[in-house]
Order: C-alpha cells, then sequence, then structure tokens
C-alpha cells in the first residue's frame, strides 16, 4: 500500500520556489561557462592575459600559503581585521571562540 500525504499549495509553492533557481542556474552555468571558455581560447582582447592567471592562480597558489595570507590580513592587526573590529566589533582570527 502505498502512503500519500497531501500538502498545502503554500508548502508545494516554497518547494518549487526554492528548487526551481537552482536547477535552472545547475543548467545555464556550463552554458556560461563553456561559451567563456572558447571566447579565451578563440579571441583575443585586453585583459585576456588576466583572465588566464585568475583561472591558474588557484592551482599555483599552495594551500599553506593562502591560509598564512588569509591570517596575516583577518589578524587584528591586519588591515581587514582592524576595520571589522573598529567596524563591527568583531575578531575574525584569534578570537577566543576559535580555541
Amino acid at each position: 500500500m502505498i502512503m500519500s500525504i497531501s500538502l498545502p499549495a503554500s508548502v508545494c509553492w516554497i518547494r518549487f520556489a526554492s528548487v526551481f533557481p537552482p536547477r535552472c542556474l545547475r543548467r545555464l552555468l556550463p552554458v556560461f561557462l563553456a561559451y567563456c571558455r572558447w571566447v579565451l581560447v578563440r579571441y583575443s582582447f585586453f585583459g585576456k592575459r588576466f583572465f588566464h592567471a585568475l583561472i591558474d592562480f588557484p592551482f599555483a597558489l599552495p594551500t599553506a600559503v593562502a591560509g598564512i595570507v588569509l591570517a596575516t590580513i583577518f589578524q587584528p592587526s591586519g588591515f581587514l581585521g582592524k576595520f571589522l573590529i573598529d567596524t563591527f566589533g568583531l575578531q575574525v582570527a584569534l578570537s577566543h571562540w576559535v580555541s
């Protein structure tokens, strides 16, 4: 015997509204990225070397170096850490909540 549950229309609409946009993005994003790859390979334009460097950067940068840079930036004496503390009273790195 198969049990069926009837849901109110509002619950069905919430489910549809929360699932439909990510599914559309999941279908359209690969098409957009394929077009971007085709443009990068096919044409020569201003900033092409920058986009190539942006694509290659995660492969060239070790994870440890990225962690050290982020820890330096977000520490209380770092420029972004100092801004967050002064503006919002929020200490991101080296706080007692982390340990």
